[in-house]
């Protein structure tokens, strides 16, 4: 392997790996990869700790921890594919967290193209009827206040038609799926909004695929009895990549839709689906 010093940078290449490394750290070398994969970068192992130089274990620990931070806090994307076609669409919703029949105050979907790339994404606060208010626990959840509703908040109903024409469109194609993290709750929830603004549609759990159901035996999380529990958004995006979604403002529709999203692909890569 050949390496190149200069007064401000090292830069190496092995196959398709590119590491680029600042003197402005660790023995004068701060690093954009990590302390592993730059050791295994070179043919002698040796080689890796000249430039290392005399940095501490505590110093590499601290390193590896600041970049692994840094990473989680970058959200992945795949591209964006405007006026594709759709292959698959990402929805979630947040209620009003009331008794009985729960409606959407927010909604929120994705419609990714068969390479993953974001064709269209939307994302609008839904007024409750009349009388209706948010459970004071559910605002603590998502941060929608009444206030906030009856400022941004929108006519529900063409919202949802706008939706269902999606779901529509996504079910023509061959293969579609309509994803949701917990399926159930989601479909119930935008089928009871649709009722109660008279619209003649419902969506089912039976047209849908839980990310959060589909992948609770792979995931590997139990409960305190020792069953397999079903993981929490955040937790099988953390299962998967390795690290937590600070990207994500969680309990946000539109976020939550791209956590699973990313969850959703990279599950798909490993072959859980």
């Amino acid at each position: 392997m050949r390496v190149e010093r200069s007064n401000a940078s090292v830069r190496y290449r092995m196959g398709r790996l590119k590491l680029d490394a600042c003197e402005c750290g660790m023995g004068g070398m701060e690093l954009q990869c990590s302390t592993k994969e730059f050791i295994e970068s070179f043919e002698d192992v040796y080689e890796a700790f000249y430039w290392l130089g005399g940095a501490s274990c505590d110093q590499v620990r601290k390193r590896d921890a600041a970049l692994a931070d840094g990473k989680a806090r970058v959200r992945p994307c795949y591209g964006l594919a405007p006026g594709g076609v759709g292959k698959y669409m990402v929805f979630d919703v947040e209620t009003d967290g009331g008794a009985g029949k729960q409606l959407a105050i927010q909604i929120g979907y994705v419609v990714f193209d068969e390479n993953h790339a974001e064709v269209f994404a939307h994302e609008k606060l839904l007024k409750l009827p009349p009388g209706k208010k948010i459970n004071w626990h559910s605002q603590k959840v998502h941060k929608i206040s009444d206030n906030k509703l009856f400022l941004r908040g929108v006519d529900p109903r063409p919202e949802l038609v706008l939706f269902f024409e999606w779901v529509e469109r996504i079910q023509s194609v061959r293969g579609g799926r309509i994803i949701a993290h917990n399926a159930a709750f989601d479909a119930s929830v935008v089928t009871n909004t649709a009722e109660m603004n008279t619209l003649q549609r419902e969506l089912s759990v039976d047209e849908c695929f839980c990310t959060m159901r589909r992948a609770t035996d792979r995931a590997g999380l139990t409960d305190k009895r020792g069953r397999a529990k079903p993981p929490r958004n955040s937790e099988l995006y953390e299962v998967l990549h390795g690290n937590p979604p600070l990207w994500a403002k969680l309990h946000d529709a539109l976020d939550d839709c791209r956590v699973t999203a990313c969850s959703y692909r990279e599950a798909a890569v490993r072959g859980w689906w």
